[in-house]
This record gives structure tokens, sequence and C-alpha cells, in this order.
């Protein structure tokens, strides 16, 4: 397809018109600042990116490269929480559209959403990273908790990560090998406690708002609230996810 076809084919509303039904519940369902902040912005601006003939990979390889940035800006920039909080929000509108741009071309591929993955789950490293070095940067003589802030939050990455890489083995394993039950497969069944059903997917939607937590937070002085939100959460999240996968699993 020539860059010629794109300007003249794809405008919001062809964008908006990819985004499922479906998969905006899922998105609103568990992803909820997603929907709300950084999916709108992402319809917006992908026409932009269709109009410079960039596939969803060559967006992900922007988002990762972005990503990459984020502990030179909080080592190296004046009032690196703005920067850092900014990097963060353009990288989450970024994997809103190649996500866009692989619907509405149809250009989706496993490879394409593997790299996605990968820059995910590097984008959420490097920003616990990038959190930490700023808090470290700042802690005052005796501060051990400050101190260790950017150890601890990589050990918060990593039960965040853990516990997503858990969540999906438990789904290939689901679809892999389905419940069979009077010789009739059964689909895995939908959550039931009001945990499922309200509390984490509030939370796991929140998380998206790590960005901003981050400008607003690092403003008054106050990373360290962030620090402590990341390890209650990631925590919280790695605990839940052992729960939730064994009892799919029995």
């Amino acid at each position: 397809m020539s860059d010629e076809g794109v300007k003249q084919r794809y405008t919001v509303d062809d964008i908006k018109g990819s985004y499922d039904v479906a998969k905006a519940h899922e998105e609103l369902y568990s992803e909820w600042v997603v929907h709300y902040i950084y999916r709108p912005l992402s319809f917006q601006s992908t026409p932009f990116f269709l109009h410079l003939g960039l596939s969803p990979s060559n967006v992900t390889l922007i988002s990762l490269l972005l990503a990459f940035c984020l502990p030179f800006a909080a080592l190296g920039l004046p009032a690196p929480y703005l920067f850092v909080g900014l990097i963060a929000v353009v990288i989450s509108v970024f994997d809103c559209v190649d996500g866009n741009i692989a619907r509405v071309t149809g250009q989706v591929s496993k490879s394409g959403h593997y790299f996605d993955f990968i820059t995910d789950i590097l984008h959420r490293v490097l920003l616990y990273l990038a959190i930490g070095l700023m808090i470290s940067q700042v802690a005052s003589e005796g501060d051990f908790f400050s101190g260790i802030a950017t150890e601890c939050l990589l050990i918060a990455a990593m039960l965040a990560i853990v516990a997503r890489m858990c969540r999906v083995y438990a789904d290939s394993e689901l679809i892999e090998k389905p419940v069979v039950t009077e010789d009739k497969e059964s689909s895995p069944t939908t959550p039931t406690s009001w945990l499922d059903e309200y509390f984490f997917p509030f939370f796991s939607g929140l998380d998206w708002a790590l960005p901003f937590a981050v400008i607003f937070f690092g403003f008054f002085g106050l990373l360290h609230w962030v620090l402590i939100w990341l390890l209650f959460y990631s925590s919280l999240d790695f605990i839940h996810t052992q729960y939730s996968v064994f009892s799919k699993l029995k």
C-alpha cells in the first residue's frame, strides 16, 4: 500500500471503527485509564502515523527507544519527574497507536504482537528503574528506605512481570487443555468473586495512571509514596495471580 493511499483512506472515524466493541469492553473492565485517556488520544494521533506510512512495528520500535530514555531522563534532566512522566504518557499512547494501525490496515501478526509484548515489559522495568533513580538521588543521608529505592522498585518490577508471565502461562494451558466434564469441553469460567469482578480490575486499570502519579507526586517531592504504592501493588498482583492461576489449573 502506498503512502498516498494511506493518506487518502484512513480517518479518525476509520480508526474508531476498527476498535471493536468486545475489545472496548475488555479494556474498560481491566484497563479503564487506557480506555478513558490513552485510547482517545491514540484515535486522534493514529492518522498522523498512517500519513507517515509507519507500520505497527515502527511505532513499537519508537516506544522501545523512548523507554530506554527513561533512566537517562531521570538522571540527567532538571525536574526529571516531569520528563519521565511525559515520556511514559507518550509511550502509553503509542502502545495504543500501534494496535490501531495493525487493526485498521490488517497488519496484525504474531511477531508484531510479541514485539509489543516485549516492549511493554521493558517499558515497565525501565520506568520503575527511573522512578527508583529519582528517589535515590534526592534521598537524605541516613534515609535507608529511599536510599534503596532503585533496588526496591526493581523487585517490584520483577514481581509484576512474573505475575504477568504466570497469567500468560495459565491462559495458554487453559486453551490447550480445556476442562472436560461429562464428555463435553467447557470453557474457562468467568470470575465470580467481588475481588475478581471489581477490586482487582480497578487496581489493574489504575496501574496505567502511574505516569501521572510520577508527575503529581514528583512535583510535591513525594515520590517515595509512589515507591510504597508500587511495592504494595506488585506484591498484591503477584499473590492474587498465584491464587487465581492455581484455582484455574486444578
